[in-house]
């Protein structure tokens, strides 16, 4: 980030928190106030800022002008405490350098260069991306293959089938470590980059993948055809879809009507997620959070209810709204 631009975000999230933690007259705090409203407008016109971050700043703008007594939308002091930490939190995203990533060794044979998996050699988290997006396909060399090693050696392996379907193999080896037998042939791109995302920034990421990944296939069809539709599915219609029972049904409806919790310790992540889907999406929803980005379904749902709390979004419906 450019120094500048960092700096004006920390002074402007150090004006909130002057606000917050001192006892100001209505004078002294609507001048404030004046001055990160005047702060967030430079911003907004520089083209140092990002895109995405200018909506943020927008965001964050329309809170600011919410902060006084003297409009009528007003609806009380009551709502300043949580104005300023969904402010304070915008800011703090903003300025995160990204969670730290643990060391992790990989393996290869994309037809030009051979890594054994006996000697694996350590990998930074942009160079596996770049290596998942350039790999090869089984037609354009048959045995491509591309390993990762975490800090527990846990392994995980995939083979690119086509350009977007990769086959996601758990060794053995692994899978006796982990409590988890697993193997998925039918995983887009995006996916399997979230997936190694996930590998470099979480160190029990792999903990229940295949229910999750089992989960999300069957959300994913039931969104898929309420998408198609254009309508919510009755709970007949995704038994009958499914061909599931009337418990498992009910346990789907019940996932895709409530919002997913997160804990305090699941916010760094979130925090780097949030501002992805952000970036990525014009207006974040479930289906293509799990499309787009290779989101499992309890992931995106906690990104989506984080984005809700820190005030980006007001809602995250499952499907993308129609533009008919």
């Amino acid at each position: 980030m450019n120094p500048e631009i960092e700096s004006a975000f920390l002074e402007a999230k150090d004006l909130i928190k002057y606000i917050k933690d001192n006892n100001l007259s209505v004078e002294e705090e609507t001048e404030t106030r004046k001055i990160i409203i005047e702060i967030i407008k430079l911003l907004l016109t520089s083209s140092l800022v990002e895109k995405d971050q200018k909506r943020v700043l927008q965001i964050i703008l329309t809170k600011l002008y919410r902060w006084t007594p003297y409009l009528p939308e007003f609806s009380g002091v009551e709502d300043l405490p949580f104005l300023m930490k969904q402010i304070t939190k915008s800011f703090e995203i903003l300025m995160s350098k990204g969670i730290k990533e643990l060391k992790i060794k990989y393996f290869m044979n994309n037809g030009q260069f051979k890594i054994d998996e006996k000697k694996p050699l350590e990998i930074s988290l942009e160079e596996a991306i770049t290596s998942i997006e350039t790999f090869p396909t089984l037609e354009e060399y048959n045995n491509n293959l591309i390993g990762f090693i975490n800090q527990k050696n846990e392994r995980i392996h995939f083979t690119r089938l086509e350009k977007n379907v990769w086959l996601l193999d758990v060794p053995s080896q692994a899978a006796l470590a982990s409590g988890i037998g697993l193997s998925d042939d039918s995983l887009k791109t995006e996916a399997v980059k979230e997936l190694v995302r996930n590998f470099f920034t979480d160190i029990n990421c792999m903990k229940n993948l295949k229910e999750k990944l089992e989960l999300t296939e069957t959300i994913l069809s039931i969104l898929e055809k309420e998408k198609q539709l254009q309508k919510e599915l009755s709970k007949e219609e995704i038994m009958d879809l499914m061909q599931i029972n009337a418990d498992e049904t009910d346990y789907y409806i019940h996932l895709l009507t409530s919002q997913e919790g997160y804990e305090e310790e699941d916010v760094p992540r979130l925090q780097e997620k949030a501002k992805y889907m952000f970036k990525s999406l014009l207006e974040p929803n479930l289906y293509e959070s799990i499309i787009r980005l290779g989101m499992d379904f309890f992931t995106a749902q906690k990104v989506g209810h984080y984005l809700i709390d820190i005030g980006w979004i007001e809602d995250f419906p499952n499907l993308p709204i129609s533009k008919n």
